[in-house]
């Protein structure tokens, strides 16, 4: 979600001719630095891919073969080691107009971590909810999309008023909330899942 928010945010502060306050990039250059994400995905994907599932293997060999989808969240305090400093950086770099590199590290620390949470989160619902994983891919899908879709309407104006370091120090604020609602599910979540209601899928016996 905060991702669609630096994409904006920073092509439009790249792109200001620097007696206004921006870094005066062109287009050009703006594009090159926009390979920060491509990269920070591909090495998220791959590195969540690889250790989710070494993750998911050790505990089974350390519990006598069960396995929990609880597991699979521990994943997501790696991520917020790279999203809460890097959202907490790019807010920084674009207060104090740092050099660009500074947002480049932020914005690839972030997407990094953006994509180790999307695989560890997804991997969870999906083993919580396999018979249903049509439903769960869908709902993941439409809350990634939702979000994306709203930041676009606020996420400059919020900077523009109260400043890039506080709307980049509160969506830090917000992904470390998010880590704790995770713990709670780490904790809790298979009792969570035994005390609801059981659920039935379309399709499925």
């Amino acid at each position: 979600m905060w991702a669609v928010g630096i994409n904006i945010t920073s092509s439009i502060l790249l792109e200001t001719p620097a007696s206004l306050g921006g870094y005066g990039f062109s287009a050009k250059a703006v594009g090159f630095i926009y390979l920060t994400p491509i990269v920070a995905v591909t090495l998220g994907e791959l590195f969540g891919h690889y250790f989710n599932d070494y993750l998911a293997a050790r505990y089974i060999r350390s519990h006598g073969g069960i396995f929990r989808p609880e597991a699979r969240l521990p994943t997501n305090y790696i991520a917020a080691a790279f999203m809460i400093p890097g959202l907490i950086i790019v807010g920084q770099a674009l207060q104090l107009h740092l050099h660009y590199a500074a947002i480049v590290m932020g914005w690839g620390m972030y997407v990094f971590g953006v994509m180790i949470a999307s695989v560890a989160v997804t991997a969870y619902a999906l083993d919580c909810y396999p018979q249903g994983s049509g439903e769960v891919s869908a709902f993941v899908n439409f809350a990634r999309v939702g979000g994306g879709f709203a930041v676009g309407y606020f996420q400059q104006p919020w900077g523009a008023k109260q400043g890039y370091a506080v709307s980049f120090g509160i969506q830090a604020a917000i992904v470390a909330g998010a880590v704790g609602m995770l713990t709670v599910l780490y904790l809790c979540g298979e009792r969570m899942r035994k005390g609801g209601r059981q659920l039935r899928f379309k399709g499925v016996a």
